[in-house]
């Protein structure tokens, strides 16, 4: 996926933290041509083509990152970025730098065209780099596989006291910059965002050098302590934006409340999503609810979605809280979407229901869907959904629906139900069911298949009971059960708790694939009220499968580190997305306060043969207060058929003209290329240009 270009034989490899990507950090790649001076491309050859594709005009120059969708144009204002064709563009110049007692104006030392060359005009030789030469300053624009980096030499040290401070405008934007002052959200009027993080910066040395990010009105500052330095120095950030969003478009919908990856729905060899809206409105009806399926092309997800008829339904249904891929139920070659609405009326008040929808060679069948319901005023039936994978072996994919507040002897209790697919599709009737015979428990809040956790060729499923009590008030379980030829066991094989008071261990759950690639498949378990340092912060916990079953301790966990953050609030199985045979996980964490006060944060997290990584290789947050982004996270599988495994994540609270209307947002992964050939993916090499499979270059 990605293509390496060596930086200026004066400069060194950098970091750079960007959606599914690390680029190299302090390692000394070949030296590579001397900069070109402004306006003139500088073509490097590849056998799988660049993500650049860059054409010179007269003075004009556009740089497009097709797999982006990114255009860059270069003008007399500085750089303009939009994603497609739209008009709603980013600019960015440099206007100052220097110090505060003594700074230099920005801008290039040639004159620019006003013009462009227009996005998709054919491309001259794969590669390039725009470059702007300012008074000993150089300034570089190079595409890189998950975004546009935008990287400074600075020549000489300039004179005047303090810190070195590049001053970058932004005219219309507004920049908010996170409390950690390591990335920072550029939002345009019309409400696109670009992200603008993993600044690095060193000498000529190879010191790395303390730099941050600030902001203030529609100005990003990059500023860097180079105190003792040896000059020149680079300095080194990276610009992207998510390769898909699309958003309610009404307010209080909450789209992106649920989202999942759908499978391949048509049978077009692409994946394909879904995206739950429970407080749509539907005419005069408040709180219908929606689902809406995009389907993968060659060209990544199409921004028109195939909505599910909800005509049917009252007011105040909630369809759409819960989305999830049912797997090939019945057996046709069609993966099939199962839609929870936990608070539909049948018969009864507040009973809900689950909908399946099959799969055919024109997307989803929305006639003669399947429905059940729970029979029982109150149950919410439908809360969560999954596929239960293929329980008893018979080669049809299976159906687990959870009821938060399911009665059956003790209020509360909550329930989860497993059907079994055959053909013409599942039946209606239960063929398990499981309670956590506590009041108040809420057994069923999240379902899941754990996969084959103890390889015996049967698929297992993992329920959580959020507010179970067992010597501590709340903390939570997990409860794991073990399919074989005659179904799931009826007792757990395994459980869990976080032995501590208000945890809500077990508000989500999710099998993580094979994080260490011993061959069994390993657990996610979200705690998002835990306390560790911090009050709420949140904790994830992963267990290991083996042959005996899952570990009854955690081998792994991941917390918040902020007071209030909720991590764990939503966790799932990413799949490979780095492409080195080890899956990988995503986890939100919907209250974090970064760039915004609960603008939310998703964190994905490598595996590895010694399991997951303790830091996470990539984290993505909202500039927008309450957006609560990584409220829903979702392996999204290939869209685009390009070979990398894609993520689904929503943020319900986001608001672009409707107040939390809501937001859905897709970031890619990555496979090949290995650009040095070590064996490990460029994504997380921290020296793609230097063959170095032990990673130990400092």
């Amino acid at each position: 996926m990605r293509v390496s270009r060596s930086l200026p034989a004066l400069s060194r490899a950098v970091a750079l933290l960007a959606p599914l990507a690390v680029l190299p950090l302090g390692c000394a790649p070949d030296a590579g041509p001397t900069p070109p001076n402004f306006a003139t491309a500088e073509p490097t050859s590849s056998a799988t083509g660049s993500p650049l594709r860059s054409r010179l005009s007269l003075a004009r120059h556009a740089a497009l990152h097709h797999r982006l969708r990114l255009e860059g144009c270069l003008r007399s204002e500085g750089l303009e970025v939009a994603v497609g064709a739209q008009a709603d563009r980013l600019r960015i110049s440099l206007v100052r730098w220097g110090r505060t007692d003594a700074w230099r104006k920005g801008g290039a030392s040639h004159d620019l065209a006003s013009g462009c060359v227009a996005s998709g005009s054919s491309a001259g030789q794969a590669g390039g780099r725009l470059t702007v030469e300012h008074q000993g300053l150089l300034e570089h624009w190079d595409a890189r596989a998950m975004g546009l980096e935008h990287s400074f030499v600075v020549e000489a040290r300039p004179p005047g006291e303090g810190p070195l401070s590049l001053v970058l405008a932004t005219p219309g934007a507004r920049v908010q910059v996170d409390a950690s002052g390591e990335a920072a959200v550029l939002r345009t009027p019309a409400g696109r965002t670009f992200h603008y993080r993993g600044l690095m910066a060193w000498d000529a040395s190879g010191r790395r050098l303390p730099a941050h990010l600030g902001a203030a009105e529609s100005e990003l500052a990059l500023v860097v302590e180079d105190a003792g330095a040896a000059y020149p120095l680079t300095i080194d950030p990276l610009l992207t934006s998510p390769s898909w969003a699309t958003e309610g478009n009404q307010a209080s919908a909450d789209y992106g409340f649920s989202v999942a990856g759908a499978g391949d729905v048509n049978g077009d060899g692409y994946d394909d999503v879904v995206v739950g809206a429970p407080r749509l409105d539907s005419g005069a009806n408040l709180d219908v609810g929606g689902a809406f399926v995009y389907l993968g092309s060659s060209a990544g997800l199409g921004t028109t979605a195939g909505s599910i008829p909800t005509s049917s339904l009252g007011a105040d249904t909630y369809f759409g809280f819960s989305v999830a891929v049912a797997g090939d139920v019945d057996d046709d070659g069609y993966d099939d979407v199962l839609i929870g609405a936990p608070r539909y009326d049948g018969g009864e008040q507040n009973e809900g229901a689950a909908f399946l929808f099959f799969g055919g060679r024109l997307g989803l069948v929305t006639v003669g869907a399947w429905t059940v319901e729970s029979d029982q005023a109150g149950a919410f039936f439908g809360y969560s959904v999954a596929s239960a994978g293929d329980v008893n072996g018979d080669g049809y994919d299976d159906i687990l629906v959870g009821a938060r507040y399911y009665n059956n002897g003790e209020a509360n209790e909550g329930r989860a139900f497993v059907y079994l697919g055959g053909d013409g599709g599942p039946s209606t009737t239960a063929a398990w069911t499981a309670e956590s015979n506590q009041q108040g428990a809420r057994f069923g809040r999240a379902v899941a298949s754990a996969g084959d956790v103890n390889g015996d060729g049967f698929d297992d499923v993992l329920v959580g009971a959020p507010r179970y009590d067992n010597g501590e008030t709340d903390e939570g379980r997990a409860f794991l059960y073990l399919g074989s030829a005659s179904g799931l066991s009826s007792t757990p094989a395994w459980t869990a708790e976080s032995d501590q008071p208000d945890a809500w261990f077990g508000d989500a759950v999710a099998g993580a694939g094979d994080v260490n690639g011993d061959g069994f498949d390993d657990v996610l378990v979200g705690a998002p009220r835990y306390d560790n340092g911090e009050t709420d912060e949140g904790a994830a916990f992963l267990y290991l499968g083996s042959a005996a079953g899952l570990s009854t301790t955690p081998a792994w966990v991941a917390e918040g580190d902020q007071a209030g953050a909720d991590l764990g609030s939503a966790v799932a199985g990413a799949g490979d997305l780095d492409g080195d045979g080890y899956d990988d996980v995503v986890i939100g964490a919907q209250d974090y306060d970064g760039a915004a006060f609960n603008g939310g944060r998703v964190l994905v997290y490598l595996g590895s043969a010694t399991g997951l990584a303790p830091a996470p290789v990539w984290t993505a947050e909202s500039g927008q207060a309450s957006a609560s982004l990584g409220f829903s996270v979702a392996a999204a599988g290939d869209v685009s058929g390009d070979g990398r495994r894609d993520l689904i994540v929503g943020a319900p609270g986001y608001s672009n003209g409707e107040l939390s209307e809501g937001q859905a947002v897709l970031y890619e992964g990555c496979t090949a290329p290995d650009s040095d050939g070590d064996g490990l993916c460029d994504l997380v090499d921290n020296c793609p240009a230097v063959a170095n499979p032990a990673q130990t270059d400092t």
